[in-house]
């Protein structure tokens, strides 16, 4: 997702921008995502610019106890801005991302891609109260229960 100077100029606001997974840089999102909108907008700030806007997307996650694949809808918030001024960039404090008074454009896919990773969490669930898989027999213990020892 390429941002130009000049639009970052004339400002925006709630621009809905889509993106085709194929576009990220990380295989493992690229491979779950089941297509990414992102709506943002822009404005001049001090330092150069200010982003806001919020990454809408599908996943599909694999259970981490049954092992089913289920979709899981994201919404992410963001905010960061783009300076020249090289005292901001690498602070922990905000999200500051270099944009040289000589560069045409910013591309976001690296940002948009790291986004959506930290999103995933890191114990993927179907739902809260998953009973797995019975580690005896494999049965789902969602759907059934087994005649294992362990369960009677």
């Amino acid at each position: 997702m390429k941002l130009f100077r000049t639009e970052l100029a004339s400002e925006f606001k709630d621009k809905l921008f889509d993106i085709e997974s194929v576009e990220l840089t990380d295989d493992s999102i690229v491979a779950e995502t089941q297509g990414i909108s992102c709506i943002l907008s822009a404005e001049r700030a001090r330092y150069g610019f200010q982003l806001n806007g919020n990454i809408s997307t599908q996943i599909s996650l694999q259970c981490d106890r049954c092992l089913i694949s289920f979709l899981e809808n994201h919404e992410i918030p963001f905010t960061f801005w783009l300076t020249s001024d090289k005292s901001l960039i690498g602070t922990n404090e905000i999200n500051v991302f270099q944009f040289e008074p000589n560069q045409e454009y910013i591309d976001l896919k690296d940002v948009i891609s790291e986004l959506i990773f930290v999103d995933i969490p890191f114990k993927i669930l179907c739902k809260e109260n998953c009973n797995g898989l019975c580690d005896q027999c494999g049965t789902d213990l969602n759907k059934e229960t087994c005649e294992c020892e362990i369960h009677n």
